[in-house]
């Protein structure tokens, strides 16, 4: 409910405290706000009375209106979640950006050479470099495949990284995924949901569109069609509705 007459209505950020020993993306050491939030921060503390509240229930119905879930494995009542998004989004300065980009590509640039290897050469096997047990023991390893060079030379075509920072802010690295990894359909969806709800803001911090990232995606996949004539059909196979990702099998 808004506050009575006469009295101003609470304002999110000077309630929030920085936890000890925990890297704070918004406040800086000092208590400052750091400068990649200042925008959307002022916009929190500028906003109305129930203007945040309003946009919170906006995006749940978005949600909703779009069937956004999450499908639960070994779930006793067969559970489909609705996807959870909060109003406040994660946001990352353009520069540091660049630089866990660079990294995650240079780690991506690697395992390609890898699996290059272990589906050509296999000097890693023969040199030592890798236990032949955990790549012939490996149910992901396809035997058929050893000698075969896809186009361009791309053996892997999507990777996903899981990221973390440390107390000191340091970005690192929990695992690397080459197998289908999830989550870009559901990125896309948040980002679809929140430029709708907070496009004022979308424009106040200059976020960086995802539009370009499933442009090449498409591309890379046209490239590895065994011929080149025309526009080839890119299509997606999925394991069905009972999949737990499969909201972004079909969205994607």
């Amino acid at each position: 409910p808004p506050p009575p007459a006469g009295v101003a209505a609470p304002r999110p950020v000077p309630a929030y405290r920085r936890e000890a020993g925990a890297w704070d993306e918004m406040l800086a050491d000092d208590g400052s706000i750091r400068p990649h939030w200042r925008p959307f921060v002022q916009a929190m503390e500028s906003a109305a009375p129930g203007l945040w509240e309003n946009r919170r229930s906006a995006i749940q119905r978005l949600l909703v209106d779009h069937g956004v879930t999450y499908n639960v494995y070994n779930d006793a009542q067969n559970a489909v979640r609705p996807w959870a998004l909060d109003a406040v989004p994660f946001i990352v300065a353009a520069e540091e950006w660049q630089t866990v980009a660079s990294g995650i590509q240079q780690r991506t640039r690697l395992l390609n050479a890898i699996l290059a290897d272990l589906y050509g050469p296999q000097r890693l096997l023969r040199e030592g470099w890798l236990p032949p047990a955990l790549v012939h023991a490996n149910p992901g390893f396809i035997r058929a495949a050893c000698g075969v060079t896809p186009p361009g030379g791309a053996f892997l075509s999507s990777s996903g990284t899981d990221l973390v920072r440390g107390p000191d802010g340091a970005w690192k690295v929990l695992a690397d995924r080459a197998q289908a990894p999830s989550g870009k359909g559901y990125a896309l969806e948040n980002r679809t949901i929140l430029a709708n709800v907070l496009g004022d803001l979308f424009d106040a911090c200059h976020v960086q569109r995802l539009a370009g990232f499933f442009d090449s995606e498409r591309d890379c996949l046209r490239l590895l069609a065994p011929t080149r004539r025309g526009t080839p059909s890119v299509v997606m196979m999925t394991p069905g509705p009972m999949n737990e990702t499969y909201f972004e099998h079909a969205y994607k």
